[in-house]
């Protein structure tokens, strides 16, 4: 299947990718399903392209007996402003590539964007990277070189913890600093963030001002 080789073309962590494909595995568990239930519901904010899922979830069934409905987003389009940068501040192009994605020159690059970026962009800045493994090598370079340093005099720092259980205590935490960002405490926030959170949009007002 396609989807196989893109999962294995995926840097993501190897228990994540074993889950994936045991589930895979039980791919006859849709069909099963379907035939007992009344009505089924898939919901979700990346179901897209349609006609992919359509034809590798509900391949048997005609079109006649499948609905789609979508809806705007809940974040007005006024109020997003989707910008691709394709070099940092000293001009290196960036190709986060699996085999280019490491370098010490991109990984400088990267974090004096996030420099340049702090120092402008006001409340909360949410960074997401592919994978727990590529952030924490990305933090440790910021930290031994001097970036780091230099992000958390304008914005407390906060990462993602591995473990699902510590993820809404951090995030808890990080929400009430911005609220005391907000009613006048200089200290802004940022979060280097990993992938297992990918709602990106999802990030309303003062949370999530800028997403990189």
């Amino acid at each position: 299947m396609a989807i196989n080789d893109f999962l294995f073309s995926l840097n993501i962590d190897n228990i994540n990718l074993v889950k994936l494909l045991r589930y895979m595995k039980e791919s006859s568990i849709i069909h099963k399903i379907v035939d007992q239930a009344h009505a089924v519901i898939l919901a979700g904010g990346t179901l897209q392209p349609i006609e992919e899922m359509r034809e590798r979830l509900f391949p048997w069934l005609p079109l006649d007996q499948l609905h789609f409905f979508t809806c705007s987003h809940i974040v007005p389009p006024e109020s997003i402003l989707p910008i691709a940068v394709s070099r940092g501040p000293s001009g290196h192009s960036f190709d986060f590539s699996y085999s280019s994605r490491s370098t010490s020159l991109t990984i400088e690059e990267l974090g004096l964007l996030l420099c340049n970026l702090v120092t402008v962009v006001p409340e909360g800045i949410v960074v997401f990277f592919s994978s727990f493994d590529y952030e924490g090598q990305v933090y440790d370079f910021w930290k031994q070189s001097g970036i780091l340093e230099r992000i958390m005099k304008k914005k407390r720092v906060f990462r993602e913890p591995r473990r699902n259980t510590d993820v809404e205590l951090v995030l808890k935490e990080y929400q009430e600093t911005i609220g005391a960002s907000s009613s006048g405490n200089p200290k802004e926030d940022s979060i280097p963030h990993s992938g297992a959170n990918t709602s990106s949009c999802s990030w309303w007002e003062d949370i999530g001002r800028h997403q990189l």
